[in-house]
């Protein structure tokens, strides 16, 4: 029977770095010695809990209460949508009214 010769895994380490005024990028190294990214943050606390996490860290209340609080935004954000996009069509309508009421008008005076 052959024996079959498996390499050790290789734990992957994850990290983050700032890469400039308003970067953090979390990545690692890989075997050659390059930087691979996996994503980029404007705070360094979200670069370090995302890095928390991909290492097998438990989520932490801190970041449970961010993840609210951007639920809550995006949600907030979709009714502003909403009634904007309510209000655009409403004044689209009321111009296009104005403006076949300004053709007939002119029509009807030739």
């Amino acid at each position: 029977m052959a024996s079959i010769m498996c390499p050790t895994p290789v734990r992957q380490l994850w990290l983050y770095r700032q890469t400039d005024q308003a970067v953090w990028e979390v990545g690692f190294f890989d075997i050659s010695g390059d930087w691979c990214v996996e994503s980029g943050h404007p705070q360094s606390a979200a670069a370090a809990d995302r890095v928390h996490w991909l290492n097998g860290g438990a989520s932490t209340p801190d970041s449970d209460r961010r993840l609210d609080q951007a639920d809550d935004e995006i949600t907030r954000l979709q009714a502003q949508i909403t009634g904007l996009t309510r209000d655009r069509d409403k004044w689209r309508n009321q111009a296009l009214r104005q403006v076949r009421g300004r053709r007939r008008t002119r029509w009807g005076q030739r």
